[in-house]
């Protein structure tokens, strides 16, 4: 096996045993994450911004998505955090509330 070659965790918030099984709430996390990976990935910023302002507009449940796959994102790219904090807070609308509502479930439920 290659040594250079990284082996993507199976989840990238939380640390399972063999024992454990994926949780619904993680479940949504990993798809909220690949749906906003899949709606951003390769574009210019200009059209990350227009892309994001047409998605966030369509309804509600759009928004809380785009939202919390940002905040997934934060999470886990460390490398990449500040850029998605920069769009987390062009689409936000709610004075972060939704954000934070997510992060105080994430840490209540788990910890």
């Amino acid at each position: 096996m290659d040594a250079n070659k990284k082996v993507a965790p199976a989840s990238r918030l939380y640390t399972h045993t063999i024992l454990d099984s994926k949780e619904e709430q993680e479940v949504r996390y990993e798809k909220v994450a690949a749906n906003l990976i899949n709606l951003i990935g390769g574009k210019s910023d200009k059209e990350i911004n227009d892309t994001l302002m047409l998605a966030t507009g369509k309804d509600t449940k759009t928004h809380e998505d785009i939202c919390l796959g940002f905040l997934v994102l934060i999470l886990t790219e460390s490398e990449n955090a500040a850029k998605h904090y920069r769009n987390l807070t062009l689409v936000v609308r709610d004075g972060f509330q939704y954000v934070i509502h997510e992060l105080t479930k994430l840490i209540s439920e788990k910890y």
